[in-house]
């Protein structure tokens, strides 16, 4: 039996993104280097950065057009690249 049901994101559209990570400046220089070389300098926009009540964590949300699955899971695997990334939703 074969169900034909609509896709759960339909591409493009805007997409975005949260990452939580210590709180330094290695952690949002990772997400603006690995934003940059997936979706283009200027092609994404930074939403909010919130730091945790004692600041140790800081979680950025940002927002893009996604174009296609394959560009969501790199942005993934490159944002989890680095140990300062905690998790990304």
């Amino acid at each position: 039996m074969c169900s034909s049901s609509k896709p759960l994101i339909e591409f493009p559209c805007e997409y975005p993104i949260k990452i939580i990570g210590d709180g330094s400046s290695v952690f949002t220089d990772h997400i603006e280097s690995v934003m940059t070389n997936t979706v283009g300098l200027g092609n994404y926009s930074k939403i909010s950065e919130k730091y945790s009540k004692n600041k140790k964590w800081l979680s950025v949300t940002i927002s893009f057009i996604a174009k296609n699955e394959n560009q969501l899971r790199r942005i993934h695997h490159h944002l989890k690249a680095s140990n300062s990334v905690k998790m990304v939703i």
